[in-house]
Order: structure tokens, then C-alpha cells, then sequence
């Protein structure tokens, strides 16, 4: 848990904004790119789908600017421009950098499997996945104070060896909170 983003802090609340499954969107977003094969395809139209199923939000510039000119409290706002506040308030309006970010993802989810390059800089980017649903997890799990080192590490059973006083502890899978225990139990401390 945490992320330098958010100075540390969790606004875990902030993934109940998340109404649908990332691999739901991705089958959305495959459908997206079928009908728009030939060309024409553009991050804009996915703002409505990206705000239903991640909860985060483009505020238009204009909107925007006269949001941060409004007295605070001010009574000429209109519902929607309330709504648009609380959203701007809650920390789920897509900033200038996360925009980038999601074109450049954007960029590389619509090209053609052959078109695709395949290097380490892609994978440390995506983790193999689909650029543009990784791009708005990550977006989604930051703004809530989350940040995580892996595109594939699981609770499944980790395969661990070891050399020296111990190490038949360590010949095959175990739990990865088995390992403590297994560490405790060579130092002394403990029962595995």
C-alpha cells in the first residue's frame, strides 16, 4: 500500500468509482477497435466508458477554469456544475500528465498485433497486457494510494531454494508467508 503520488496517503474509497471489471472494459474496448479497424479511432470517444467503468473524469478546460473562478459556495452553480466539483473534489478528474499517459497508451492499444513491438520498455510499460486498460488501473489504484510492484506476482506458491545452514527448508513451492517462518525457525526463533 501506498504511493509517492498521494505523499503516502490512501484514498482507498476512491476504487469504489470502479463499476466494472478490467476485463470487461478490455472486451469493450476490443469492440471499440473493431469498428473503427479501418481508422478513426480517438480517446475522446472512450471518455463516456472509461468515467462508467473507472469513474475517472476529463474536465472540459472551460469547465475547468471557471470551476477554480467560482466563489466557494457560490449559489449560481447548476446541479451538473456541482456534480462536476464533486468529482474534481474527490480526486477522480484525469489531470494533464494522466491524459498523456492514457494517449500514449491509447496509441499502442489500437495498433494491429503485427504493428506491435514487443521489447522490455513495453513490458515494464504494460507487463504484457493491453496498454490501455493496465494505463487506467494504474491511473485508478494511484489516485486511491496504491502502488504495485508487479504485473504478475500472485498469493500462489513461489518456488524457492537456498545453500547453507537451513536450506532443506527451501527445496520446492511454498507460500510466500511461509518463508518468514521458515527464516525464524534457522535463526532460532520459532516452529515451522
Amino acid at each position: 500500500m501506498g504511493f509517492a503520488g498521494t505523499r503516502y496517503s490512501s484514498f482507498v474509497e476512491r476504487l469504489q468509482n470502479q463499476k466494472m471489471s478490467c476485463i470487461e472494459f478490455g472486451k469493450r474496448l476490443e469492440e471499440y477497435k473493431k469498428a473503427h479497424a479501418s481508422g478513426g479511432a480517438k480517446l475522446e470517444d472512450l471518455f463516456p466508458l472509461i468515467e462508467e467503468a473507472f469513474g475517472l473524469y476529463v474536465m472540459p478546460a472551460d469547465e475547468k477554469a471557471a470551476l477554480e473562478k467560482a466563489p466557494a459556495g457560490g449559489s449560481a452553480k447548476d446541479a451538473s456544475m456541482e456534480a462536476r466539483e464533486k468529482k474534481l473534489q474527490s480526486g477522480m478528474a484525469l489531470t494533464d500528465r494522466e491524459l498523456d499517459v492514457l494517449r500514449e497508451a491509447f496509441a499502442r492499444s489500437i495498433l494491429k498485433e503485427k504493428e506491435l513491438v514487443r521489447d522490455d520498455s513495453a513490458y515494464l510499460l504494460y507487463g504484457g497486457y493491453e496498454p490501455l486498460v493496465v494505463k487506467l488501473t494504474t491511473i485508478l489504484d494511484n489516485k486511491a494510494g496504491i502502488g504495485w510492484t508487479s504485473y504478475s506476482h500472485t498469493g500462489v506458491p513461489v518456488q524457492t531454494s537456498a545453500m547453507g545452514v537451513g536450506s532443506e527448508l527451501f527445496n520446492g513451492y511454498y507460500d510466500q508467508t511461509d518463508i518468514y517462518g521458515k527464516m525464524m525457525k534457522i535463526i532460532g526463533f520459532g516452529k515451522q
